[in-house]
């Protein structure tokens, strides 16, 4: 899937003309990427994953998509910059996977 089909309606930023890159996955932990994956770099409150810029090459992913600001390393690996990296986040799992969301149910009970 393309990466600008994916990201249709949300503000980023790209280097080496990433959003024209096919992936064949998404990943969020660095043991798990595949080839061909795009490799989402969210920081947290104790590690950057976006440090091992390294790994994430020698994993074969295509691309990273990281948090405007973030501090990256040199790398060849073309990167997106996204503002809200969450609803980002949010927007490219529902659109790869197809947006179950719409076939689910949702029922609530109160009381």
């Amino acid at each position: 899937m393309r990466l600008s089909n994916l990201l249709s309606g949300c503000e980023y930023r790209s280097t080496a003309n990433a959003e024209e890159i096919e992936i064949t996955g998404i990943s969020e932990r660095i043991e798990k990427i595949k080839a061909r994956d795009l490799f989402i770099a969210r920081k947290g409150s104790r590690f950057d994953p976006i440090l091992l810029i390294g790994s994430i090459e020698k994993a074969d992913a295509r691309a990273v998509l990281t948090e405007e600001g973030a501090d990256v390393p040199p790398t060849a690996l073309p990167c997106l910059f996204v503002k809200d990296i969450a609803k980002a986040r949010a927007l490219l799992w529902s659109r790869f996977y197809g947006s179950p969301e719409r076939d689910m149910t949702l029922i609530g009970i109160t009381g």
